[in-house]
């Protein structure tokens, strides 16, 4: 099925909402599981999870994570739905594919940032970083531990799972615009 131009930017703008959507869920996951998991298990939480925060969080992202979701969807999504259309790959199982190949592409692109940054970090004599996170180092002057690796492989694993749920977005809203144009 070869799909118009407008149609292409309508499957990619519900594409990036869904992108958006799943990076806000996987990021706020810890936030709102650790403290449930907890309570599951027994420990005493002076504070529960706070709405107004979430809310704030939320908000956050979609004051700056949309503005840059939309563009970036459509910047990479369109030529590349383009090229793999021509070359008659129009199924669903494409989009999927192609969706978690430029998921997979931009965590790739996203770990190779943060190495180069910890190289340059770690190579100054005259800087240092360290980060923790839930009491565990995960970054040990610029470079990211065993641990911050390993977290660096989920973010990588989930940025794929996101750009394959993007990919399967765009073609269902492409597929359904398309059968509602052209009459049976």
């Amino acid at each position: 099925m070869t799909t118009s131009a407008r149609t292409k930017i309508f499957g990619l703008l519900a594409a990036a909402l869904v992108a958006w959507v799943l990076t806000v869920m996987f990021d706020l996951a810890p936030m709102v599981l650790v403290p449930l998991t907890d309570r599951i298990f027994g420990a005493e939480i002076p504070t529960g999870i706070d709405p107004v925060q979430l809310r704030n969080i939320v908000t956050l992202y979609a004051a700056f994570g949309l503005p840059i979701a939309v563009p970036f969807v459509l910047i990479a999504g369109y030529p590349v739905w383009k090229r793999s259309e021509s070359r008659g790959r129009t199924h669903k199982r494409d989009a999927i594919w192609l969706g978690a190949t430029v998921g997979l592409l931009l965590g790739l692109a996203f770990a190779a940032y943060i190495f180069v940054y910890g190289l340059q970090t770690m190579a100054d004599p005259n800087s240092s970083f360290n980060s923790w996170s839930y009491g565990y180092q995960m970054t040990a002057d610029g470079m990211p531990t065993a641990l911050g690796w390993t977290f660096q492989l989920l973010d990588i694993a989930l940025t794929a799972i996101t750009g394959a749920a993007a990919g399967l977005t765009a073609w269902t809203v492409a597929t359904l615009i398309e059968a509602r144009r052209r009459p049976a």
